[in-house]
C-alpha cells in the first residue's frame, strides 16, 4: 500500500495558482492528493502517503451522494487522514454503479475518476483492498459474498442482510477467508 515516488514535481506555487481563493498548503493537498501521487514536499515539509483502494458499489445511490463519498472526498481534499507516523492514509476509489450515466456524473462531481458498472471486474482488481457496500438493501449481502470471496475487507451500509439467516452466512464466509467485516452505524 505505501507509495514510493519521487516527490511530486509540480511546484507548490504553480499547484497553489491554480486553485484560486484556498491557502497554499490546502490548493497543494487538492491539487496533488486527487492523483496520489506519493511522497510530496511543500515548502519544508514533507510527507509520506499510503493509497488504500476501495471498491465502492452503490456509488449512484442517494445514500453514497449524501453521506459516504463527501466523507472519502474530504479525507482525500485534506492530503488524507493522519496516521500516527506522520504519514496519510489517502483513499483510492472505485466507484460501482448500475447505470453508466450516473457513474459518469459521479465521478465527474467526485473526481473520483476510476468507474465501472462490472462488479467482478472491480473486485478482481489486487489494487483494491477493501469493498464498501451501499448498493439498495436487498442487493448488499450478495456483493458482499462476492467480495469476500475476492478476498476483500468488506463494510457495508445498514443493514448488511435481510434476515439472521443471511447475515449469519456472511459471518461463515468472512472469518475463514481471513478478512475484516463490519457495518456502518
Amino acid at each position: 500500500m505505501e507509495a514510493t515516488r519521487p516527490a511530486c514535481p509540480r511546484p507548490w506555487s504553480e499547484i497553489a495558482a491554480s486553485v484560486p481563493g484556498l491557502r497554499p498548503e490546502a490548493a497543494w493537498r487538492r491539487v496533488c492528493f486527487g492523483v496520489v501521487c506519493g511522497t510530496h514536499t511543500w515548502g519544508h515539509i514533507t510527507m509520506t502517503t499510503h493509497r488504500i483502494g476501495i471498491v465502492f458499489n452503490g456509488a449512484t445511490g442517494e445514500l453514497a451522494g449524501r453521506q459516504h463519498l463527501p466523507a472519502l472526498m474530504a479525507m482525500r481534499d485534506e492530503g488524507g487522514l493522519p496516521l500516527a507516523d506522520g504519514s496519510r492514509l489517502i483513499p483510492d476509489v472505485v466507484l460501482v454503479g448500475r447505470d453508466s450515466a450516473k457513474l459518469e456524473a459521479t465521478a465527474a462531481s467526485t473526481r473520483f475518476l476510476r468507474r465501472t458498472t462490472d462488479l467482478d471486474t472491480a473486485l478482481a482488481s489486487t489494487s483494491e483492498t477493501i469493498f464498501f457496500e451501499a448498493a439498495s438493501s436487498g442487493r448488499r449481502t450478495s456483493g458482499m459474498l462476492r467480495a469476500i470471496a475476492a478476498g476483500k475487507h468488506v463494510d457495508c451500509e445498514k443493514p448488511c442482510a435481510g434476515s439472521v439467516a443471511d447475515a449469519l452466512q456472511l459471518q461463515e464466509a468472512a472469518n475463514p477467508a481471513g478478512v475484516k467485516s463490519g457495518t456502518v452505524q
